[in-house]
């Protein structure tokens, strides 16, 4: 329990703090789950990539600022060779397919701009 008792103009503002933990690479971590995400749903690895270089996507910006277009596409490319990736991107495909005739997908029907 707190010792100082409640005032009305008392500043409620969270504060962030980065804590650095050996070992473990956040960033790699973060980068890694952008791009399983949107691999699980469907999205092909070159639209993938944009997340990662439009600067309004302000996470996977920062990894693509920090660490470059070769590592983006390294961590991209890892994530695709997975068996899960690649069994949701096969049966994502067929799925296309069969809409296509129907409905013809746009690449950002999504409303991501992408």
């Amino acid at each position: 329990m707190a010792e100082k008792e409640f005032e009305l103009d008392d500043p409620f503002q969270p504060v962030a703090v980065r804590l650095a933990t050996p070992g473990y690479d956040g960033v790699e971590a973060m980068a890694r789950c952008f791009v399983e995400e949107f691999a699980l749903l469907g999205w092909p690895p070159e639209r993938i990539f944009k997340l990662f270089t439009a600067p309004q996507f302000a996470g996977s910006y920062s990894v693509f600022q920090e660490r470059g277009e070769a590592y983006v596409r390294e961590i991209i490319a890892s994530v695709f060779a997975s068996p899960e990736v690649e069994a949701q991107q096969a049966a994502a495909d067929v799925v296309a397919a069969q809409q296509s005739s129907v409905n013809p997908r746009e690449g950002d029907a999504d409303g991501s701009g992408l």
